[in-house]
């Protein structure tokens, strides 16, 4: 039986969106690249904006992949708008998941590298704070 990636499949969810002006994948490697080859966070990293940018929902994740990575790509959504930002970070936090919480982490770094984003970085560097643990939740 063939195996789908976790990067081929973002690579085909994701198709032609982009990230600024990049194509999205730009994005996604970014994050994936700060983990070990294989690994469930990067795997995670691959899809953690396939439930929040896609039609893919966390039933297909745990079916292709596992509960283990659907459930930490769940804990990365944002999917109730009106929740802020922060409060969403701060949910992520007190999930006690360690994938979600190293990926959010890398997601905000790469966030911050990438150029045209400065508009957002008192958030990234907040969110940072509390997914790093230097403020409660």
């Amino acid at each position: 039986m063939y195996k789908l990636s976790a990067k081929r499949f973002a690579q085909i969810a994701h198709g032609d969106q982009k990230y600024g002006e990049e194509p999205y994948m730009v994005h996604l490697e970014a994050v994936a690249s700060q983990f070990p080859d294989g690994s469930v966070e990067q795997d995670v990293a691959w899809l953690h904006d396939v439930l929040e940018d896609t039609k893919v929902e966390v039933l297909d994740l745990a079916g292709l992949f596992n509960v283990e990575i659907a459930t930490a790509v769940l804990y990365v959504t944002r999917l109730n708008p009106e929740i802020s930002y922060l409060d969403f970070i701060r949910s992520i936090k007190r999930s006690n998941n360690p994938t979600a919480i190293v990926v959010k982490i890398a997601d905000n770094k790469a966030n911050l590298a990438a150029s045209g984003k400065t508009h957002l970085e008192v958030r990234y560097y907040k969110s940072l704070e509390i997914l790093e643990g230097k403020e409660d939740v």
